[in-house]
């Protein structure tokens, strides 16, 4: 059974990370993994929910234990990823995520990296259609701008974000934008 799970999968792990339950993403994402047997996992469509598994194991292990611990669960779900294109399979979905993952766990030490990581997963959400995807990196974005004390760039890609945000109908997403846009407005003397 590769579909259901597979369709679950996001807003389950959405729910661990917003409701600040790592261990439960954690340890949900590790039996996932432990159970894909090998057979599924020479599928396109378990390959790719392996990769995705992977890389959300990588945050939930980068919120427990840091960056060092989650590195190897992310190489993992790339080089998966690398599989899957090598054998024909569009994996635009699956590297659009990780990309994501891998600038969260580069963001409080390599900004330059996060932000090329964010910036390519722009890029596929774009390429893909994904608008709410396209929401939540450029405000990733914008957070990397504002940490680099660039305010109007991060303004920007906060403003796009809301746009999208509300165009979607995501209550949760305008109120972060709102929050991100105010907090850079302030620190901008307005």
């Amino acid at each position: 059974e590769i579909e259901r799970p597979g369709r679950a999968l996001d807003g389950l792990c959405l729910f661990f990370e917003w409701r600040v339950r790592y261990r439960q993403g954690e340890a949900a994402c590790r039996q996932a993994v432990e159970r894909l047997t090998p057979e599924a996992q020479r599928t396109a469509a378990g390959l790719r929910l392996l990769a995705r598994l992977l890389a959300w194991q990588s945050l939930f292990v980068h919120h427990l234990d840091g960056s060092e611990q989650a590195a190897p669960l992310l190489t993992r779900s790339l080089a998966l990823i690398d599989d899957a294109r090598r054998a024909g399979k569009d994996p635009r979905p699956e590297l659009a995520h990780a990309r994501w993952c891998e600038g969260r766990l580069l963001l409080s030490r390599h900004r330059e990296q996060a932000r090329t990581a964010y910036e390519q997963c722009l890029s596929l959400c774009r390429s893909l259609g994904d608008r709410w995807g396209e929401a939540n990196a450029l405000a990733a974005l914008g957070g990397v701008a504002w940490n680099l004390g660039d305010y109007r760039q991060a303004r920007r890609r906060h403003e796009a974000s809301l746009a999208l945000r509300q165009a979607l109908g995501d209550r949760r997403g305008i109120a972060d934008s709102l929050m991100a846009v105010g907090v850079t407005a302030f620190h901008q003397g307005e």
